[in-house]
């Protein structure tokens, strides 16, 4: 059987994303990884040194474990995986949360049993209106008719440099 990424069926995937004891392209590896270690966390299945649990996930997991748990949650709207959504939709959705941790109690040799999301898993954390935007210019503590010298440094300040 050839390996395929997972997330977007590439073949011959040179990565793994070890929560979820799948493989994944070296492009779907750059998106996992924007998603953070507390959600995906990647190895190279050749470069880099696995531990004994990592392996352990990646035998007992695998694509087609993870993709029919993924296509069978249900309720949908309750947090299931919709075909079209984006990885990382896809990672951040109850149904991924409930195989994570599916794997990981399988791992240590205990029985899992689901759980309902929690109230409003899934909505945006909304920060206060204050916080909304605020963001001191890099350029306000500056003044134009500054000296050509830099206030921290010995070097010209780049918009007073004369051509020569």
């Amino acid at each position: 059987m050839q390996l395929v990424c997972v997330d977007c069926g590439v073949p011959n995937p040179q990565w793994a994303t070890i929560p979820y004891g799948v493989f994944i392209c070296l492009s779907c590896a750059g998106l996992h990884r924007g998603l953070g270690v507390h959600i995906s966390f990647v190895r190279s299945i050749t470069m880099d040194e696995w531990t004994e649990e990592q392996m352990k996930k990646m035998r007992i997991g695998g694509n087609l474990r993870f993709t029919t748990f993924m296509n069978e949650y249900a309720p949908a709207e309750q947090g299931g995986y919709r075909e079209g959504m984006t990885i990382a939709e896809k990672y951040n959705c109850w149904a991924a949360a409930q195989y994570k941790e599916k794997l990981s109690v399988e791992v240590q040799g205990q029985e899992w049993s689901p759980s309902a999301p929690p109230p409003n898993f899934g909505q945006p954390i909304s920060r206060p209106s204050s916080a909304q935007g605020v963001r001191k210019s890099r350029t306000s503590g500056r003044n134009s008719t500054a000296s050509p010298l830099r206030r921290d440094s010995a070097s010209p300040a780049p918009n007073n440099v004369a051509a020569s």
